[in-house]
């Protein structure tokens, strides 16, 4: 046997080819077929160690594909990222503000309420019983807007982290073609 050169298709595919297999046919995986020169035309061709090194030696660049699927990955990364915690540094807060607030609290903590604290619950009753109607369904909503946004947060953060990941990974797989030895 001789010393096999690479012999290239027009897809760009390298494939390796010997001596014995001068004046045959190949088929590269694009469905294109590839006429091994002869024998004196073989021995013209680069010698497959030495363009294999070469491949290794020289830098690969990205495409164009790759570059946008890395660019367009690393938004979605950061684009979630903010916004997830945008969602959670916003939360409503936990109770009502200001007096309702603190009453609300109290009145959800009624058994537990020693003397003191009954007695102030049982004042604001008193001075404010327009305040306490609908405090129940207030605390609700604020309780429903948390979930919604702690649901938000997490479904956006996710979302976008796993679309980041598979788009960055998409970017990373090389797209250089990978040599084959052809068939005798």
């Amino acid at each position: 046997m001789g010393h096999k050169k690479t012999l290239l298709c027009d897809c760009g595919q390298s494939h390796l080819v010997d001596t014995p297999q001068a004046g045959s046919i190949l088929l590269c995986h694009c469905g294109e077929k590839i006429q091994v020169p002869t024998l004196r035309e073989i021995a013209q061709l680069p010698d497959a160690a030495a363009t294999e090194e070469k491949a290794h030696s020289t830098p690969r660049r990205w495409t164009r594909t790759q570059g946008l699927f890395f660019a367009v990955g690393a938004a979605s990364l950061l684009l979630a990222g903010g916004t997830a915690t945008a969602l959670f540094a916003n939360l409503p807060p936990v109770q009502l503000p200001g007096r309702a607030g603190q009453i609300a609290t109290l009145d959800s903590q009624l058994d537990t309420l020693g003397p003191k604290d009954t007695l102030e619950l049982w004042r604001f009753y008193q001075s404010a019983p327009e305040t306490m109607v609908g405090i129940a369904q207030k605390t609700q909503l604020i309780q429903k807007r948390r979930e919604t946004y702690t649901i938000m947060a997490w479904g956006i953060g996710l979302t976008g982290v796993a679309l980041g990941v598979v788009l960055i990974a998409f970017s990373l797989r090389s797209s250089k073609p990978r040599n084959r030895t052809a068939g005798p």
